[in-house]
């Protein structure tokens, strides 16, 4: 089998599931397998395959139409222009997180000042390496529980020389109080669990690969939010802000409590026009202007 025969195969073969977009993963498989990018693949699409090779993207494809998501097969992917490793037990980034880091970044560059950001429930380390590296003047601090999400998001510091990024291994629920040596955050980012427990199973094929850990908010899906609101909001430095996703029905229970507890907040409607993003300053009355992508 030639290069470009694998990547007939491919497209063919993954049409089921990928649709559309069958001649984009295919190409990324195959990337992914001979370790060349895809100028390499359209230039030697004649060169045969060694049998290892024909071997290793058959078992990729397979897992593909089974429905593992392409970036865990790949074991990358691309958030704000840079590489990620991603794979089981870490959640793969979406657009709606790429938005909420670009207004954070704003925000951030509006401040002139060096400032101490908070990226809770990391993952994999997209949310806050992506702020260390476009602002570094900021230290950036990444709190993560588990220990293959914590693997990844402490490579992914690495691998991104995000040298002002600190990986703090914690339960968020438990809060910042017990914390020592940290200071206390400007900035509290977060896409935390949030789909109710009940709406697990209902979630599409690719999204079940995915660790129930890093989608499970409970029962109604906000009980990251509440330890939010209790246990880290209230250590914000004076002049401070938040920033969270949620699920499209959220943001207005959470801008409701945080506007109980002392914080102007505001919703945010995300590129697609769902209501994704809650935000709050306990100083500045409009905190949507504060996080506008300018």
């Amino acid at each position: 089998m030639t290069i470009g025969d694998a990547l007939k195969t491919g497209r063919k073969y993954l049409f089921g599931i990928a649709g559309d977009s069958a001649d984009f993963e295919a190409l990324c498989l195959l990337e992914g397998c001979l370790n060349k990018d895809r100028t390499y693949i359209h230039l030697h699409s004649d060169e045969e395959l060694q049998p290892v090779q024909e071997s290793r993207y058959k078992d990729m494809l397979n897992r593909r139409k089974m429905g593992e998501p392409l970036q865990y097969i790949i074991g990358e992917c691309e958030f704000y222009r840079r590489p990620f490793k991603v794979g089981e037990g870490v959640l793969i980034p979406r657009p709606e997180t790429e938005e909420m880091v670009q207004r954070a970044i704003s925000y951030v560059r509006k401040q002139n000042k060096p400032l101490v950001v908070f990226d809770l429930c990391a993952g994999s380390g997209c949310i806050g390496i992506t702020i260390a590296k476009e602002c570094p003047q900021t230290k950036v601090y990444l709190f993560e529980k588990y220990d293959k999400a914590f693997n990844y998001l402490a490579g992914n510091i690495s691998q991104n020389g995000a040298d002002n990024a600190f990986p703090v291994k914690c339960d968020v629920l438990l809060g910042f109080e017990n914390l020592k040596d940290i200071p206390k955050p400007d900035l509290i980012i977060s896409n935390p669990p949030y789909i109710k427990s009940s709406e697990l199973s209902t979630l599409q094929k690719e999204v079940r690969f995915e660790p129930s850990v890093a989608l499970d908010g409970g029962d109604d899906g906000l009980i990251f939010y509440n330890a939010f609101s209790k246990k880290w909001l209230p250590y914000i430095n004076d002049g401070g802000a938040f920033i969270f996703e949620c699920a499209e029905d959220q943001p207005p229970i959470i801008a409701e409590t945080e506007r109980a507890n002392g914080f102007f907040c505001d919703t945010i409607e995300d590129m697609y026009g769902n209501m994704r993003f809650v935000c709050g300053s306990r100083i500045y009355e409009n905190p949507a202007g504060l996080f506008k992508i300018t």
